[in-house]
This record gives structure tokens, sequence and C-alpha cells, in this order.
């Protein structure tokens, strides 16, 4: 004798002609305790199906295949597994056929609670990310998180991201003084610089300020130390002829000198001492390096006119700074065979 359960009841087919007769047939709870046929079970069940009597289905079998589709439909839009909704709600619907029930289909409340079950899935991964400090990947969950709110028609909650992306900066800026620190103890004062910069980003981005009170002493450190050793470089650039290189760390020293507020003077005077080491020679030769370096890219056609026009502007920098006179013969002949170059790359 087989039986076809119907959500929270089940009938035994006593005949065994996949119909539900009344006074043949069994009606029993899934724990096999016998139910009224007018029982409230049952006619809770009958309401929902939309039908008076069990007798008007065609198919018993069809009828728990609908019910045990419908469940599988609402059993996927809990765990928000959209892609597979609508092939148990076609199922329920071609046994609904079957069994000749009334049913008209409504597939939007599976796929809003299964897009709200990716929503919360979203907001959960986005704080553990935030406390990561991972503000990049807390922004892609973002924009999944209102993907999903507008395939769902659901409000997106905005409060909620922003507070959690304010979690995800607070947290970075602390990894990023961290690194700061890290740097701090082993002299890379770039790093200093770079990570210190961007944990204040961070904080001020979040609302919150950095954790560590002595950042600003640690930053004008870094900034005394990177000018300091822009200005060493330069004067072994000197020692060793290297002019271009003396007067591309002198240019790097006045950034730092800026920032440090340092008196112009000083860095003039630093300027005379270093460049007092230089011969004539070394200047012509770091005017010569920069051609050099302008014919070599010429020869393997990669030589634009916006930089041959720069390598102008450069040479005329580069004398200005030595107090010379350049020769522009050789940095007009580069910028009229880059333009030929580039006509023909044009022409092709």
């Amino acid at each position: 004798m087989e039986s076809f359960r119907l959500d929270n009841i089940q009938i035994y087919d006593v005949d065994q002609n996949d119909r539900y007769d009344p006074g043949i047939d069994l009606i029993n709870t899934l724990e096999d305790k016998p139910l009224r046929p007018d029982g409230p079970e049952i006619k809770g069940l009958l309401q929902r199906l939309g039908i008076d009597s069990f007798q008007r289905i065609n198919s018993l079998r069809a009828l728990s295949r609908h019910l045990g589709c419908l469940r599988a439909a609402e059993e996927m839009a809990t765990r928000g597994a959209l892609e597979d909704i609508q092939s148990n709600l076609d199922c329920a619907m071609n046994f609904a056929w079957k069994a000749n029930l009334p049913f008209r289909l409504d597939a939007k409340p599976f796929f809003k609670k299964a897009y709200q079950k990716q929503i919360e899935d979203a907001f959960q991964e986005a704080d553990e990310e935030a406390k990561k400090g991972e503000p990049t990947k807390v922004k892609n969950l973002t924009l999944k998180i209102k993907l999903f709110s507008a395939r769902g028609e659901i409000g997106f909650d905005e409060v909620r991201a922003e507070k959690i992306m304010r979690k995800a900066l607070s947290f970075q800026a602390e990894r990023l003084l961290q690194k700061a620190l890290d740097a701090d103890q082993k002299a890379q004062w770039g790093s200093v610089v770079f990570f210190l910069k961007e944990a204040q980003s961070a904080a001020k981005a979040s609302g919150t300020g950095l954790s560590y009170p002595g950042t600003k002493e640690i930053l004008n450190k870094a900034y005394r130390s990177l000018w300091n050793a822009c200005l060493e470089r330069a004067e072994k650039s000197a020692l060793a002829g290297g002019a271009f290189e003396v007067m591309q760390e002198l240019e790097n020293a006045n950034e730092w000198r800026e920032i440090l507020k340092i008196e112009p003077e000083e860095l003039a005077f630093r300027k005379r001492n270093i460049v007092e080491k230089l011969t004539p020679e070394g200047i012509r030769k770091g005017l010569n390096d920069l051609y050099q370096r302008a014919e070599e890219r010429l020869k393997m056609k990669q030589y634009r006119v916006a930089e041959a026009e720069g390598l102008i502007d450069r040479v005329q920098s580069y004398g200005e700074f030595f107090n010379i006179d350049p020769d522009l013969t050789h940095a007009e002949r580069i910028l009229k065979i880059a333009e030929q170059n580039e006509k023909r790359g044009k022409r092709k």
C-alpha cells in the first residue's frame, strides 16, 4: 500500500488507484496518527491548495510531487540558491497540471527571499573583510549587495553599508600605521612616509584619528632623513662626475625642503658646495647622457614627439640649474626625427 506525503499529512492509497477515495483511503499525520477528513489540518491544506476536496485531484502522486517541488524551491530560497529556484518552480507547475490543481505561480516571493539571504551573507562577508582592513573588498561586496537589492526589489541598507566601510577604513588605518612603525624601526624612510600618509588618509575617511600619538614626529623624522639622503647622494654623484644625477637628487631634496619648511637659502648653500665638486667635463657628460638616452629610444622607434619636446625643456632646465647656456641643436634634431617617425607610423 503506497502512501503520499502532502506537506504535514500523508494519504494511504488503500485501493492503489492514485486517487483519494473517502471511506477507503486513510489520512494520517507524518507520525502516522489518524486524522479526521474534516479536521483543521486537512481544511488548512485544502485551503492553501485552493480546492474543497482531494477528490478533485487526478493524481495523488502528482500532487505529492508538486508539493515536494514547492518545498524544494522554498529550501533553495532559504539557502539563497538563486540558480536552483526556477527549476523547482517549473517542476511544481508541471505536477500541478498533472494533478488537475488550480495553481497560479508567483515566483517573486521565492526570489526575494533568496536575494535577502544573499544580501545578508554578503553583509556578513563584508564585515569580516572590514575586520581585516580591506576596504576595496568591502566596496566590491557593497556593489554586489546593491545589485541584489535592486534585483530583489529590496531597500538597500545604506547605513549598515557605510558603517562597515568605516570599520574597514579604521582597521586599514591601524594596519598601515603598524607598517609605518615597522619601517621606522628599519630606517626605511620612504616606506614610513608612504604608509603613514595612507594611514592618515584611511583614518580621515573612516571619521576617526590614528591611535598612535607620535605620528607627526615620526613623519618629520622621515622627511628629514629623506632630505639628508638626497643631499648625500647628490654629493656622491658629484664626486663621481654624475651631473645629471646631482640635479635629480637636488630637485628631490627641494621637495622635502618645502615639506619641512626649510629656508631656500639652506638648500642654495648646500647646492653650491655640491656643484663645486663637479668638473666642467662632468657637467657636459650629464648633458650628453640626456641626449644618449633619447638617441637609444629613437633607434627603437619608441621616442614620441611629446617626449622630444620634454627633452628640450629638460635641457633648458639643466642649463638653468648649472648656470650654463646649452646648445639646443641636438635636442631640436631629435624632435625633428621623432616627428618624422610619428608621421610614418600614422601612414601605416
